[in-house]
């Protein structure tokens, strides 16, 4: 073979190496989960402080599309997410739930929320649920009602509570919902897996002075602070107590607040029993660790 010939051919078979591993990138992108999360971080901002609805909405949708890439990737379970500020990340106790969830505030001062939720099925393997809100449509007997992830009662979560990892496959979710201009609600819901595998929340394990219940939803003042926190030493939920300003505004939780008394739901046998007027180990701030109510 001729140089001449030799050279052009070296040419062409490296220009036709490149093009093969170009097509391969091109056809089988693997974005780094960080370069997904910098391109989150200023649609995250536009979800809090957008000028309209519209440009909110919009921008939440563009999130969505970049955090299901995210959660796709084999290492996005363990992923901190650490930029996405407004994003509440919540691994279960027994490290097989990882919830994802956000809060989508509107000009009239009402809330929506969105949400993943992760479960484990293997070694860096995984499903996605996505959560919808449908809170305004649940408004009645919403404490009786079991959800599927497209029902979701939306809340901001701040803690998942597992009290018996290895025997007890429940979860129990603390939340907060922004309401209105005139309340703020927290609520305690349950989330598991029925038996066709499909997520679920609310479970009748709630019992009360005289009733049993799948979730709990308080509501009061605006300009009030509850608290509702764990205690896992004592394997209870301690609250703040709340009554309304006047006896002639019971029933309507927009004048309730805490009246500086707490009670607690227990966990024994599978069930968490009301205790009235107890004292807790550490008295309650309203300010859970790691939790910021958006402002």
């Amino acid at each position: 073979m001729k140089l001449n010939q030799k050279i052009i051919f070296l040419i062409v078979f490296s220009v036709f190496s490149l093009s093969i591993k170009a097509n391969i990138n091109i056809e089988n992108p693997l974005p780094k989960i960080s370069v997904l999360e910098d391109s989150m971080k200023s649609y995250a901002n536009i979800i809090q402080i957008g000028k309209t609805d519209e440009e909110r909405i919009l921008a939440n949708d563009k999130f969505k599309t970049f955090l299901e890439k995210a959660l796709n990737n084999s290492e996005s379970f363990t992923y901190p997410f650490d930029s996405l500020k407004s994003i509440a990340k919540l691994t279960s106790p027994d490290k097989q739930i990882r919830i994802y969830n956000w809060v989508l505030p509107r000009l009239d001062g009402t809330y929506s929320y969105c949400g993943y939720i992760q479960k484990k099925t293997g070694r860096k393997k995984f499903i996605i649920y996505p959560l919808v809100d449908k809170s305004e449509e649940n408004t009645r007997g919403v404490d009786m009602k079991v959800l599927s992830n497209y029902q979701w009662y939306g809340a901001l979560y701040y803690k998942i509570i597992q009290p018996k990892k290895r025997l007890n496959k429940t979860y129990v979710l603390l939340g907060w919902d922004g309401n209105d201009r005139m309340s703020n609600k927290k609520l305690i819901d349950v989330f598991y897996f029925d038996n066709k595998k499909e997520p679920k929340f609310g479970l009748p394990i709630f019992n009360m002075d005289k009733k049993t219940v799948n979730r709990i939803i308080f509501e009061f003042n605006k300009s009030a602070s509850m608290s509702l926190r764990y205690e896992e030493d004592n394997n209870s939920i301690i609250y703040d107590h709340l009554e309304p300003s006047h006896p002639q505004l019971v029933g309507q939780y927009q004048f309730y607040g805490p009246d500086f008394s707490y009670d607690s739901l227990k966990f024994k046998k599978g069930s968490w029993n009301l205790v009235k007027d107890i004292t807790p180990y550490n008295a309650p701030t309203g300010k859970e660790k790691n939790y910021n109510a958006p402002k």
